[in-house]
């Protein structure tokens, strides 16, 4: 029989068509198999491959002459013949978005096919594939095969199977993009004409008895499946099903109607209720958010919103709620579509950023009011709150170039506490620190808000007095010479009481810089001291 296989042929046409046939196929399925990450490219692939193999089979049993090589040949025809629907159908299913189906419905899927080829290898023994043989046109080389009772059962099946594929073909054209739906026209076109072209050999409507001619619908649809291939990108690109989209976006979907009821709801929405997921179609939808999540949208109104919700109960959660309109053809309010998102995760991040930034905010104001107090000591005395000797400094050098600018006067008065030291030896150093505290207590007092007290250093101070003419500042300083005169310190059962000596400079009529009103005012201090303290001198 072998032998046979290689001796005995007489080629016709019809041999070259299948072969055309089957090497189109085979071509399809080596670019299929290239793209296997996609879904569904493998059982895209797996039946081009089993066309491949049915049409070389076929061109085979065209062409050889033995009869028993003739059968041997359909024997391995089926083997192709029985895999090339079914891996269509599976094709259909993943191209379209559908679930892949689990080992149960597979098993029940290929039951059928797997029957057919072992019954079509075992046919010698029970002839329920073939029940006999007969010869053809003697030119086309032509076997005749009498069906046995079988051979409709696989037939009757796959025209099932395909039918079922064209329906959730159709259906899902109509819910896909309209960029993918002249794809879904070219894989339905692809699938028609092998169905077609099947049928005129199963019920004899060939013009030659005998011969196969499904071959020309498989020839038909490879080179429309190539051309699908390599234009419309059908095997780089993949449509997915609204439906599917839905069915497994994270978020919660409810569609209700024109009068708020419940009509579809997707799994992540079911979660979030108690009721069975059955229970919920056709309820209100007001009152299931109401009694399940605890939400009162009694006053949701007729606009499109957004809401964001805490739900109540042990475990907290944060639910994003958006509502918009469903219209028709006609452009009509249908529905309404509510979107349920889960935000908890969100909130709980928002939160910990809030406390995170009320930490740093704290830290921050705590840095800037230690800052605060870092600067106040580095331009205040400890001892008077006055502002020292490096204040002073920095504040004659702006005052001068100020009162430049502006042409007007600046005066400076010099005080030195006289005979401080008696103070602290008669008295001692805590008596002598609640002395110049008092003094400092008397210039808060009576300077103007412009005017700066510093204390120089020991019991020597400073009145810059910005805008006063030298009369002006020698007459302030005469009052607050009377004013601490007059003050009298209680110090345990003692009263301790001092009195100061002032000397006055105007800038820039006694100097126009910082040393030069400097000098003038130490001397006119020098001067108040010569002639005989607490009293008050000019320059």
């Amino acid at each position: 029989m072998i032998l046979g296989i290689f001796m005995a042929w007489h080629f016709v046409p019809y041999t070259l068509f299948s072969l055309c046939t089957a090497i189109i196929a085979l071509l399809v399925a080596v670019i299929a198999f290239s793209r296997l990450e996609l879904p569904g490219v493998w059982a895209f692939a797996g039946a081009m491959l089993g066309v491949a193999i049915w049409s070389f089979a076929t061109a085979a049993e065209s062409a050889v002459v033995d009869l028993a090589t003739k059968i041997l040949w359909s024997q391995i025809d089926y083997l192709g013949y029985c895999t090339v629907v079914p891996l269509i159908f599976l094709f259909g299913l993943e191209y379209t978005g559908h679930k892949r189906l689990d080992r149960r419905q597979m098993a029940l899927l290929w039951l059928i096919p797997v029957i057919t080829i072992l019954l079509a290898w075992t046919n010698a023994w029970h002839g329920l594939v073939w029940s006999g043989f007969s010869p053809g046109d003697s030119s086309l080389n032509i076997l005749i095969y009498h069906r046995g009772l079988w051979w409709w059962v696989p037939v009757a099946y796959y025209y099932l199977l395909t039918v079922m594929l064209m329906v959730i073909l159709v259906r899902s054209y109509f819910h896909t993009a309209v960029h993918y739906r002249q794809q879904i026209r070219a894989v339905i076109l692809g699938c028609i004409f092998p169905p077609v072209s099947g049928l005129i050999y199963a019920f004899n409507l060939s013009p030659w008895p005998g011969m196969d001619v499904s071959g020309a619908g498989f020839i038909l649809s490879g080179f429309i499946f190539t051309w699908s291939i390599f234009r419309l990108g059908l095997l780089d690109q993949m449509p997915v099903a609204r439906e599917t989209l839905i069915e497994q976006l994270g978020d919660g979907v409810i569609v209700l109607d024109n009068q708020n009821r419940v009509v579809d709801i997707n799994p992540a929405a079911k979660k979030l209720f108690q009721s069975p997921p059955d229970s919920l179609i056709g309820q209100p939808a007001l009152a299931l958010l109401a009694q399940q999540l605890g939400l009162d949208l009694s006053n949701l109104g007729e606009a499109e919103s957004s809401l964001e919700l805490k739900l109540p109960g042990e475990e907290i959660r944060y639910l994003e709620m958006y509502i918009s309109f469903l219209h028709n053809h006609s452009a009509k309010i249908s529905g309404r579509l509510i979107l349920l998102r889960d935000i908890t995760a969100r909130k709980k991040v928002e939160f910990e950023l809030q406390h995170a930034y009320q930490t740093l905010q704290s830290q921050l104001n705590e840095i800037q009011n230690l800052q605060s107090r870092l600067q106040e000591q580095a331009i205040r005395d400890s001892l008077t709150s006055l502002f020292n000797r490096r204040y002073l400094m920095e504040t004659l050098d702006r005052e001068l170039a100020r009162a430049t600018r502006d042409r007007i006067p600046v005066s400076l008065v010099m005080i030195d506490i006289d005979h401080f030291k008696q103070v602290n030896d008669q008295y001692g150093h805590k008596a002598g620190d609640l002395v110049l505290q008092a003094l400092s207590i008397l210039f808060s007092s009576k300077i103007r808000r412009m005017d700066i007290a510093c204390r120089y250093g020991g019991d020597e101070f400073f009145v810059v007095l910005p805008g006063a003419s030298l009369d002006c500042a020698c007459k302030r300083a005469d009052e607050w010479r009377s004013e601490f005169e007059k003050l009298h310190i209680n110090y345990g059962d003692q009263l301790v009481g001092a009195t100061f000596s002032a000397g006055a400079a105007e800038f820039p009529v006694h100097g126009e810089t910082v040393e030069e009103i400097l000098s003038a005012v130490d001397r006119a201090l020098y001067a108040a001291k010569t002639a005989g303290r607490n009293c008050v001198r000019t320059a």
